[in-house]
């Protein structure tokens, strides 16, 4: 594409063509975008939230709030809930 810019009296059918084409184009690469990011953020919602979570428990045992037995389970807790919801993820239709 030039850089050419034309108005309503000077482009020709074939700039005019290639410019619908690009449209289109660029609409069908923001659909693709959309679905791709209402597929990604609920993910990243839910890695927020189990971050959040170790974070938590882990501000508590460096004030010695909680053992590290008791972290890790909450590491390992925080892992297995997320496993959970990813099998249920792939056999939900």
């Amino acid at each position: 594409m030039t850089d050419t810019r034309h108005t309503a009296s000077t482009i020709n059918d074939d700039e005019l063509d290639k410019l619908y084409q690009r449209i289109k184009t660029l609409e069908h690469v923001a659909a693709g975008n959309k679905r791709h990011v209402q597929l990604i953020v609920p993910e990243l919602e839910k890695a927020l939230t189990a971050l959040e979570r170790v974070r938590d428990a882990a501000s508590l045992h460096r004030k010695g709030l909680l053992s590290t037995a008791e972290l890790y389970a909450v590491i390992g807790a925080t892992a297995v809930l997320e496993a959970i919801e990813q099998s249920k993820e792939r056999t939900t239709p």
